[in-house]
């Protein structure tokens, strides 16, 4: 093999490598929104239905693709209805290896402010909490961000909020 041929088959092997890394996308196949990976989300979103409080479940689980390990945030979008006004969003996290602090939930419009209030942290940090006003017709991307109690790294996702007023 000349030295031509050893450069050119190392280069194929390096390219092909860094592919077989690569994360894979989200439904849209967009692979800069949401870190570069969107887990895959249940089917089905939380309904808030009743005038009370709204349960998120926050999983926190490791995932194996393609002989990688990823630990990834699964949680659904809420869907908040028709006359469920002033509605206190609870997030609660299911590993206790995890911890929500003062950024724990964040939207990402400046017109939420108007219908989200009273952000705080819960418990010893398993839960987060938000006011929601749903007196409009708007879906609410916020990011979720949950923090490794032993080493501080911390995962994030982004679901939505739908009110319907």
């Amino acid at each position: 093999m000349n030295g031509r041929t050893l450069w050119i088959s190392t280069l194929v092997g390096l390219l092909s490598a860094g592919c077989a890394y690569l994360p894979p996308s989200g439904p849209s196949g967009d692979h800069g929104r949401y870190g570069g990976y969107r887990p895959p989300q249940p089917s089905a979103q939380v309904e808030c239905n009743a005038n009370g409080p709204c349960d998120i479940r926050v999983d926190v689980v490791t995932m194996i693709g393609n002989g990688v390990a990823r630990t990834t945030i699964v949680a659904p979008d809420a869907k908040i209805a028709k006359g469920n006004h002033g509605v206190t969003i609870h997030w609660h996290i299911t590993n206790p290896d995890y911890t929500f602090k003062d950024d724990g939930i964040a939207f990402y419009e400046a017109s939420s402010a108007g219908q989200f209030s009273g952000p705080s942290v819960g418990g010893r940090g398993e839960e987060f909490h938000f006011t929601d006003r749903n007196t409009d017709t708007h879906g609410y991307g916020y990011q979720i961000k949950v923090y490794n109690r032993k080493t501080g790294d911390w995962l994030t996702l982004d679901p939505y909020i739908w009110n319907n007023n």
